[in-house]
Order: C-alpha cells, then sequence, then structure tokens
C-alpha cells in the first residue's frame, strides 16, 4: 500500500531589524531610483505621479496609502505593510520577494506581470485585484476576500489559499492542479475544466465545480 506523504512548503518571512530608522516621506521627497532601506513609515500618502523606479528593502510600512499610486516596476524585498490602501493603485511588473501585506485594501490594485516569491496576504481585501500574466511561488492568501479577482494566465507553485472568499473570480488557463481550496467560496469562479483538474475541494463545493463542465447536480 502506497502512503501519501503531504508536500510541506515553508513561505519565507521578511527579514527585519529591530532598530529601524523612523522617515517621514512625502511626493516631493521622492526621486528617481529612489531607495528605502531599513526605514520605518507611518501614515505616508503616496502616489508617485512620476513614475519613478522605488526599491524598499528591510521596512515596514504602516497605516499609509497608496491609492490610485503609479509604482511600475517596484521592487520590494524583507518589507512588511500593514492597515495600507493601495486601491486601484499600478503595482504591475513588480518584483516582490519575503514581503507580507497584513490588513490591507488592495481593491482593484494592479498586479499584473510580476514575480513574487515567498509573499503572505493576511486579512486583505483583494476584490477586483488583478495579478494576470504573474509569476507566483510560495504565497499565501490568508482569510482573504477575493471576489472579482483577475488571476488568468497565473503561473503558479506552491500557492496557498485559506479561508477565502473566491466568488466570481476567474481562472482561464491559470493551472489548479495540487491546489487546494477546501475552506474558500468558490462559488461562481471563472475557470476552463483543463484548469481544475487535480484542484482539491470539498463535497459541499462539487456544485461549483460542476457548473464549470455544466453539470447539473440534484
Amino acid at each position: 500500500m502506497k502512503v501519501k506523504i503531504e508536500k510541506t512548503v515553508k513561505i519565507l518571512t521578511p527579514k527585519i531589524f529591530e532598530s529601524l530608522n523612523e522617515i517621514n516621506i512625502c511626493e516631493e521627497s521622492i526621486e528617481e531610483e529612489c531607495l528605502l532601506n531599513n526605514a520605518l513609515i507611518t501614515k505616508a500618502k503616496l502616489r508617485n505621479k512620476n513614475g519613478y523606479k522605488i526599491t524598499v528593502q528591510s521596512s515596514v510600512i504602516k497605516d499609509s496609502i497608496f491609492f490610485e499610486g503609479n509604482f511600475e516596476k517596484i521592487e520590494l524585498c524583507d518589507v512588511k505593510f500593514e492597515n495600507c490602501d493601495f486601491s486601484n493603485a499600478n503595482f504591475s511588473r513588480a518584483v516582490i520577494h519575503k514581503t507580507e501585506f497584513i490588513n490591507c485594501r488592495l481593491t482593484g490594485l494592479n498586479f499584473t506581470e510580476g514575480y513574487y516569491k515567498n509573499v503572505s496576504f493576511e486579512n486583505c481585501k483583494c476584490d477586483y485585484l488583478r495579478m494576470m500574466f504573474s509569476n507566483l511561488k510560495n504565497v499565501r492568501f490568508q482569510n482573504c476576500i477575493l471576489v472579482n479577482a483577475d488571476l488568468r494566465q497565473v503561473d503558479i507553485l506552491d500557492v496557498f489559499f485559506s479561508n477565502c472568499d473566491l466568488r466570481s473570480a476567474e481562472l482561464f488557463k491559470t493551472k489548479l492542479k495540487g491546489i487546494d481550496m477546501s475552506t474558500c467560496n468558490i462559488e461562481g469562479v471563472k475557470a476552463n475544466g483543463e484548469d481544475i483538474i487535480g484542484i482539491i475541494v470539498d463535497r459541499f463545493q462539487l456544485e461549483h465545480i460542476a457548473g464549470i463542465f455544466e453539470i447539473i447536480v440534484k
């Protein structure tokens, strides 16, 4: 008899020094090729209207607003965001590694064509999040709202969803084999039959999966 061995994947957490430099940053202080390192930033309001390249390393950012900002090609490594608002901001083609988003609002955030490794989203509002054509490796969504999220053609490896609301999310051409969504609400999820082969669900979710194959469950 074969014994099933569960795959265990550790998502690396940000490495941040205990002593950080408190920085008061504003729109006018952002310069081209801006680097923020070992910084503690609170209650900032940034939009980066000029679209300057920004790199953030080993930093904590709290209670800050990035609403409708332009942060294309931003690079984040060892960063923790807490209670921040990224609604409708542009983070396309971002490179994000060992970063945590905790209690953040990501409604309508543009995360397309990005690279994400060892990234955690916890208690975040991610409705209408756009993540098409991105690469995700070792990424966790926990207690997140992903209603109407656009996750089409995402290359995923070791991605975890725990207690998430994925109602009406789009997952076309995203291979979900081995992805456990048994604790999530997947009502109205949009995908092709070939995309969900090997997905892990519980028996109460079968009705939603059957709809993708146009099967009627009585």
